[in-house]
Formats: structure tokens, sequence, C-alpha cells
């Protein structure tokens, strides 16, 4: 007898395990492509590093893309972002980034800041439940600060999806860029991920990509937005103005 729902989606039904291998060496082959592309784009720029031959295996460990993203030209960023969806807003983010002077928030700027992600927050089903009005400053150079930032996770948490099941088929291009976009953000924030979350938003959820924009704009001012137990902690780099 026909599967009804083999009949109906018009391809034939798998398990999730067998769906998510499937997803994942989609997903591997369009990060070759792209690494390629990128490659191709930065052997026309005259402040890359000489191409790697031959090119590393994976992308988290080729590091002429990953450190030599930022030191590219404009036309370099935007070719290599045009081949993702949303790259056109994820090459202006990031040129952003690159050019703009960095603000300046007060305390309680920074904290009228996590009062706004507060109101979009319930807009996206996150993972759990944050008491919001608990707000705590602390300073980066306080005692104690390394032992309590020790115990508490980033907002991305709340987002984090399960990687045991397969992914929605429409999101599949906008995961593989995150992917690929991941180490090179990275760095060139100076390892955080702040700005990855905010340059990769552009691809996904708009509630979530305001939060990831909040939260940008915190760390780039010199304001880090950390969850511990329960309330927010936000930490006071020493640009951060109290």
């Amino acid at each position: 007898m026909t599967n009804w729902l083999q009949t109906f989606l018009g391809r034939p039904v798998s398990d999730p395990e067998s769906e998510r291998e499937r997803q994942n060496l989609w997903i591997s082959q369009k990060l070759a492509a792209w690494q390629t592309a990128w490659h191709d784009a930065f052997d026309r720029d005259p402040g890359a590093d000489p191409r790697p031959d031959p090119l590393p295996a994976e992308i988290d460990s080729d590091y002429r893309l990953i450190f030599g993203l930022s030191a590219t030209g404009t036309d370099t960023r935007k070719a290599c972002f045009a081949l993702f969806p949303g790259g056109t807003e994820m090459h202006r983010r990031l040129d952003h980034y690159l050019t703009a002077p960095a603000p300046i928030l007060s305390a309680r700027e920074a904290q009228d800041m996590v009062a706004r992600i507060a109101d979009t927050i319930d807009r996206t089903k996150p993972n759990d439940q944050i008491d919001w009005s608990r707000v705590e400053v602390i300073a980066r150079e306080a005692p104690d600060a390394d032992y309590r930032l020790a115990m508490t996770t980033g907002l991305s948490y709340l987002f984090e999806r399960d990687l045991l099941l397969p992914s929605p088929e429409r999101e599949l291009p906008a995961i593989a860029a995150r992917i690929f976009l991941t180490e090179p953000l990275y760095a060139a924030a100076g390892n955080s991920w702040e700005l990855c979350d905010w340059v990769t938003g552009a691809m996904f959820d708009r509630h979530q990509d305001r939060i990831h924009e909040l939260a940008f704009r915190l760390w780039h001012a010199g304001w880090r937005l950390r969850l511990p137990e329960n309330g927010v902690i936000l930490v006071r780099e020493a640009r951060a103005r109290p």
C-alpha cells in the first residue's frame, strides 16, 4: 500500500536520522562550494594572503578566510556575501562594524537596552524563561568577575535548536551560511560572538534579529550581556561608560 504521506509530499518519507544525514551532506557540499568561491574572490584582493594549495579540508581550519576577511576590501567582502541569503544586508552590517566608531552607552542606557530586549523576547519562543527585571552591573576587572562569568551563558542559548532533528528545509541555506560565516565573523570581532549573531541574524526570524541587534549594540559600546541561572548580568568593559 502506498504511504499516504509519501503520496501527499510527492517524495519518499525518511526517518529523522536519514533526513538529517541528507541535510548534512547538502550543507557540506555548499560549504565546499562557498570556500572555493571565497578563495577566488580573495585571489583578486591585493590585501589577501596567498591561496593555500591544497585548500584546507574543513572551513573551520581555513585560516586564510577566517583571519583574512576583515583585511580585505569592501568590494571583496561584497562579492563573498553575495553568495548567501540576505547577503547584501549581512555585508552592510559587517562593513558598519568595521568602519563605524564604537558608540558610548552609560549604565542606565545599557539597562534600558536590556529592557527593550525583554519587551521582544517572548515573541521568539525562547528555550528558557529569564527574569529580565533582575539586572546586575559588574565591572570586568572585578575580583570575582571571571568566576561569575564562567557560570553564565550567552544570549544565543535561548535560540538553540534541537540538533537531533532535521532542520526546516526552507532554512537550510541560511543554516549552512551561518556555519560557514561563524569562524570568520568570530575572528573579525576579536573572538566574540555578538557580531556573528547580529550579521547572520539578517537571515532568520525578525524578532530574534532585533534582539541580536540590541545585544550587538551593547557589546560594541563595551557592554556584554550574560545570563546566569536567573536574571541578567551586564559586564562593563574598560571602554564602557559607568
